[in-house]
């Protein structure tokens, strides 16, 4: 596979703020959550009891906010991120709670609130969750890595209530997963960190009531091992990283279609662009997204970009530890053209930076759009939206909305014939969502922006 590399295209980088230990909690492993103009996140470490913390920022760097400190009976050691639903906040924590093997919480936005949903026992409900969350209407889904050895996929009722084990893991279907879970329609997609036919872990689908499991791709190593992020999704296709395996042992960049067919190793890392990608992710336009904790220049990670296609690789910036963080193990979400994330380590504390990168490559409105055929009205709206079909649209489009993440957050068919759409998107929370048209050729005819604010 041939792939092109530029010379690095460095874009502004900021730090937005470093971590203190005690008082704002240090080490972040997982990744934000954006809504308007505040950041949410969590950290492994400190706080009073040294278990971590909740915390809030805006992203001027302005107004921390510790919302909660972990104490191991309400949790400990988060290292997923949060996800948000209107004022609401929920988490997973890998270790606390009455069993020690971890919980499902909610907080309110403001820190008031807090409500233990559920503790994992272990057993019945599995233990030690190491991805996020994924809501649902009112139903979050979620993996643990132990359930008879070898992890679960569940789900519960966003007030704590009817907690379900969807899909037991053996081994041969999936074994440790340590990412999370996406949706597209009433399928699930997934990655387990070993598993499958070689034990190099695997990607799958499930439908969101447990049936229908089907073991898309089994990774043999020389393709890539050891999935740590989740997928992202567009389209009919699958993105997604591994952390080890490929021609130099440090993780490849893959694509594959949602039915299992066309895997595409688009990018194998070499140390020098990068090395063992525990993060996913982020998808704008048409270019990828995505962090490596180690390699690059300074060999403590890099932060970079490629197409879909698995072209035009680009250098964004190399950590080098000190002043802009090290070791970076989450993901970057993406708002308007700036690039969010988190360092574990580094800063002028060496526990970890919050931080932000401005690329002007990155795609401020979303999806370009080819010709007026849809108008939406209101836009911001509390999660209404109208779209007004002009005469010259096609008779049958389809339309895709993601969020931040590159994660497709709603599909559905329109048909011209029938005059304006209606689109409920007030389950999901406040923020910047992209849109795009898509004809029944598969051409993308229109996209933009949408903007919830509740």
């Amino acid at each position: 596979m041939f792939i092109t590399f530029f010379t690095p295209c460095k874009g502004q980088y900021h730090k937005i703020f470093d971590f203190t230990g005690t008082s704002s909690g240090d080490y972040p492993y997982g990744s934000l959550t954006l809504s308007g103009d505040t950041l949410f996140g969590m950290t492994y470490g400190g706080g009073i009891y040294g278990d971590g913390v909740v915390f809030s920022i805006r992203t001027s760097g302005l107004n921390f906010g510790k919302l909660l400190d972990f104490n191991d009976t309400n949790g400990a050691f988060p290292l997923g991120n949060l996800i948000k639903s209107g004022n609401t906040l929920y988490g997973m924590t890998p270790s606390g709670g009455d069993s020690g093997w971890g919980n499902i919480f909610s907080i309110q936005e403001n820190g008031s609130g807090y409500n233990n949903l559920i503790d994992f026992n272990g057993n019945t409900t599995g233990a030690i969750p190491n991805g996020s969350l994924l809501l649902i209407g009112n139903t979050l889904y979620g993996m643990t890595q132990w359930a008879s050895c070898h992890g679960n996929l569940f789900s519960i009722q966003s007030n704590g209530n009817n907690f379900l084990d969807l899909v037991v893991f053996n081994t041969t279907n999936a074994h440790a997963p340590l990412g999370s879970l996406i949706a597209s329609g009433d399928t699930l997609y997934g990655t387990s960190y070993y598993g499958g036919t070689h034990g190099n872990g695997n990607v799958f689908s499930v439908h969101i009531d447990g049936t229908g499991y089907k073991d898309l791709y089994d990774f043999n190593g020389s393709n890539g091992s050891d999935l740590q992020g989740n997928l992202i999704i567009s389209g009919d296709t699958l993105y997604g990283m591994t952390t080890s395996g490929g021609t130099y042992n440090d993780g490849v960049v893959f694509s594959i279609q949602t039915n299992g067919t066309r895997f595409t190793r688009l990018l194998d890392f070499n140390d020098t662009n990068g090395s063992s990608p525990y993060g996913s992710l982020a998808l704008s336009n048409n270019l990828l997204y995505g962090m490596t904790p180690d390699g690059g220049a300074y060999g403590e990670g890099v932060i970079f970009s490629i197409r879909t296609d698995g072209s035009d690789y680009r250098d964004l910036y190399d950590f080098n530890g000190t002043i802009n963080g090290k070791y970076p193990y989450g993901s970057l979400i993406i708002s308007g053209n700036t690039l969010y994330g988190m360092t574990y380590w580094g800063g002028v504390n060496d526990e970890g930076v919050i931080f932000s990168f401005t690329d002007s490559n990155v795609a401020t409105g979303g999806f370009s759009v080819r010709s007026n055929t849809v108008y939406i009205s209101p836009n911001p709206s509390s999660g209404i939206f109208t779209f007004i079909i002009s005469n010259s649209a096609p008779r049958i489009m389809n339309i895709e909305v993601f969020d931040v993440l590159g994660q497709k957050v709603f599909q559905e068919t329109l048909n011209s014939t029938k005059g304006d759409k209606t689109m409920d998107l007030s389950i999901q929370p406040n923020g910047i969502y992209l849109y795009r048209i898509i004809d029944i050729n598969g051409n993308i005819i229109g996209g933009g922006k949408l903007v919830i604010d509740k």
